[in-house]
């Protein structure tokens, strides 16, 4: 997946205000040359997503993210220039952090292949990988058809086929009908899963096509846990439940709240019924060890409404939406005045009516909270490749500190495909229909803030 070259995306918008166009120009801080602590910020050029004493029983490699440039085929690391050297801190063996120099650093780490054979030789490309080996032109690599009947082992390499570069990722363990990977350059948190046939061996994955297995000879397959040994339980659901009723009166709503990532950052967000972000908020919380989060909502000053609140889970990226109600105060009723007493004498005369104090104005409401930023999709391009096969991308924009961002691909109005994505996003699509379709894309922030869609484009696919 390599592509030379570097980007950045400057955005002009214009805000309407008060019958005024106001021209603004926001820079949108992508950090276009990740320098950051790569520790603390997991979305940093050479953060390791997953350590390599955490996968292949204990015998892998470092898993490290692409920075900005996360899915796309140029690399964040070393100049856009590949590096192998087993010696360097932190060791790299092609160019760093695409998918494939994940597969050279562990073959050659391990011993299972020492050659640099995924250079020029493949096109710089990963899923020649699979043809190479299965013709048999590097020996002690051997390719295996998806769903051949070939049973995978830990190390081997699933190669997709999509697109021009396809995708490489490297079996860490199977369970059940669900195998377990590692990658780079594809999902942040660095792993994926497939699912997995027993009896013919096969993997499938929405929206990818899976060419089959590279298997070295040197690799035993020894590196699967016994099984004895405990496996970690796939992450549950992330739940959230609002309970409690209050008024703008008073009261108070409690959240109960489950498997969300003991000790993570949970991003907190919400928002009106006519899709206003909610301001004077709690925007992050820590989920205790229990996987539950403090979430309270007190309800006094709030307008009678039907609120959304959205939880993400930011070590996984899973989230769950909930809504709540607060109802409006019930009415009071009105106070009457007791009867006038009849007067005790003749001679007292009625009393001429007192004067009421002025009524004092309502003082002034403070104008609405300014609406979230809201992220930027834009420059859509659709090329019909024919059989099919339709390429779609689209340029993203955000603002700092609102990341990870979402992009979503619609075809004739129905969404398609949606990943995390960077400043450029793009996807191959295929089987589709001959015939007139309709393409658009839209792009959500970490707090569910969702741009604008892009211009409908209308292509003939063959």
């Amino acid at each position: 997946m390599r592509v030379p070259g570097r980007s950045r995306l400057v955005m002009i918008v214009g805000v309407f205000l008060s019958g005024m166009i106001v021209a603004s120009a926001l820079t949108w801080q992508l950090d276009m040359w990740p320098r950051a602590n790569a520790a603390a910020n997991p979305y940093a050029c050479g953060h390791v997503t997953v350590a390599g004493t955490s996968w292949l029983g204990g015998q892998g490699v470092d898993v490290h993210s692409n920075g900005e440039f996360q899915t796309k085929g140029t690399s964040c690391a070393f100049d856009n220039k590949a590096v192998f050297n087993l010696n360097a801190n932190p060791p790299a063996f092609g160019y760093g952090w695409q998918c494939f120099e994940l597969v050279n650093r562990l073959y050659a780490a391990r011993g299972w292949f020492p050659r640099l054979w995924l250079g020029a030789e493949a096109n710089d490309a990963a899923k020649w990988l699979y043809v190479h080996a299965q013709r048999g032109d590097y020996a002690g690599l051997t390719g295996h058809a998806n769903g051949s009947g070939y049973k995978p082992v830990p190390g081997d390499v699933v190669v997709h086929s999509n697109g021009k570069y396809g995708h490489v990722a490297v079996v860490d363990r199977i369970e059940g009908r669900t195998l377990h990977a590692v990658e780079q350059n594809n999902s942040v948190a660095g792993r994926a899963t497939y699912a997995y046939d027993p009896v013919t061996g096969a993997v499938s994955k929405a929206g990818i096509t899976i060419s089959g297995y590279v298997h070295a000879a040197k690799n035993t397959g020894n590196q699967q846990p016994p099984a004895s040994t405990p496996q970690p339980a796939p992450a549950e659901d992330v739940k959230l439940k609002i309970n409690g009723s209050c008024t703008p009166d008073g009261g108070e709503l409690v959240g109960v709240s489950s498997g969300f990532t003991p000790g993570g950052e949970v991003s907190i967000a919400a928002w009106h019924s006519d899709g206003r972000q909610y301001a004077n908020l709690k925007t992050t919380a820590i989920a205790r060890p229990d996987g539950s989060f403090p979430w309270r909502w007190p309800c006094k000053g709030d307008p009678p409404d039907t609120y959304g609140t959205r939880a993400v889970d930011l070590s996984t990226g899973r989230h769950v939406d909930a809504f709540f109600t607060i109802t409006a105060a019930p009415q009071r009723p009105a106070t009457t005045k007791p009867p006038a007493q009849p007067p005790t004498t003749p001679a007292q005369q009625p009393q001429p009516p007192q004067p009421q104090p002025p009524r004092q104005p309502e003082p002034p409401q403070p104008p609405p909270p300014p609406p979230a930023p809201k992220p930027i999709a834009a420059n859509l391009v659709v090329v019909p490749h024919g059989g099919g096969r339709v390429g779609v991308a689209f340029d993203v924009g955000w603002q700092s500190g609102r990341d990870p961002v979402t992009c979503h691909f619609f075809i004739d109005g129905r969404e398609a495909f949606t990943a995390q994505c960077g400043t450029r996003s793009s996807k191959q699509f295929s089987g589709i229909s001959p015939g007139e379709h309709s393409f658009y894309a839209t792009v959500s922030d970490r707090f569910g803030v969702f741009s604008d869609p892009t211009a409908t484009i209308v292509k003939h696919v063959t």
